[in-house]
């Protein structure tokens, strides 16, 4: 989800990429994103109602943060705020640690091995 004018929207993953996927993993630590099933979600997600971002996110993949990325082409219709393709963004992460302390700013960078 994300902050918007107030509210929390959710973000649509019609537009949503593997690279999104690893940078939210990168925030929270895990080394890295993994394949899920999301047949069962959409059983579950279909059945509320969503109050969705209008934008799209475009990582990739070397940002320490979401907020990072750039902001992508309108995805949902303003106003509508329906996922008319899709469902919420689910994310799924490799177990692990990913970050290392930074003595410079007391703040965790994030690093990935390839």
């Amino acid at each position: 989800e994300v902050k918007d004018g107030g509210s929390w929207r959710q973000i649509c993953n019609e537009e949503w990429s593997e690279m999104n996927s690893r940078v939210i993993c990168g925030m929270f630590g895990f080394p890295g994103e993994r394949k899920y099933n999301a047949r069962v979600y959409k059983m579950f997600a279909r059945k509320r109602k969503h109050n969705y971002w209008d934008y799209s996110v475009n990582c990739t993949g070397n940002e320490a943060h979401v907020s990072a990325c750039k902001l992508g082409h309108t995805v949902v219709e303003k106003g509508n705020g329906t996922c008319q393709q899709g469902m919420p963004v689910v994310v799924s992460c490799v177990p692990g640690r990913a970050f290392a302390p930074s003595s410079m700013t007391g703040f965790r960078k994030a690093f990935r091995q390839e």
